[in-house]
């Protein structure tokens, strides 16, 4: 995806790889198992879902302020 966004002529899907950065989406995954996996752990299945619900919200709100940003971007060259 990265490569075929520098390989473009536009220059708006550089802009949304280089701020939103795709690979961190694929982070909620793993993190989404873990956290419904948590169950199998009753000793530990509160400090997991807490943790895990903390690094997807974490990793939600850094995807959209770089969602944000790439807009800006996008506004400021058009």
């Amino acid at each position: 995806m990265i490569q075929f966004a520098s390989r473009s002529v536009n220059k708006i899907d550089d802009i949304l790889v280089r701020e939103l950065h795709p690979y961190r989406m694929s982070w909620l995954a793993p993190l989404v198992f873990i956290y419904l996996m948590a169950g199998f752990f009753p000793d530990y299945k509160s400090y997991m879902e807490k943790a895990t619900l903390f690094l997807i919200l974490w990793l939600s709100v850094v995807t959209l302020n770089g969602f944000l940003n790439a807009v800006n971007a996008i506004y400021e060259i058009l």
